[in-house]
């Protein structure tokens, strides 16, 4: 069954999504590695204005009651 969970992730099928994650490093445990000590990284990627605009329009929708 873990075979099955992380297999892909550890397969050589993984490489397809290598360029998503490659400010995190350039294999699975520099990434697992730089996200445990550098969390800042994944911070600052995931805070841009680009992301906090698509969040804006997808949760205008349901005038933001989720978080209340």
């Amino acid at each position: 069954m873990s075979h099955q969970l992380y297999g892909p992730v550890l397969s050589s099928q993984s490489e397809m999504l290598a360029g998503r994650y490659s400010y995190l490093g350039t294999s699975i445990t520099d990434v697992i590695f730089n996200l445990l000590t550098n969390p800042q990284l994944l911070l600052k990627y995931l805070f841009t204005q680009e992301s906090l605009n698509y969040l804006l329009i997808l949760f205008l929708p349901v005038g933001y009651v989720c978080f209340f």
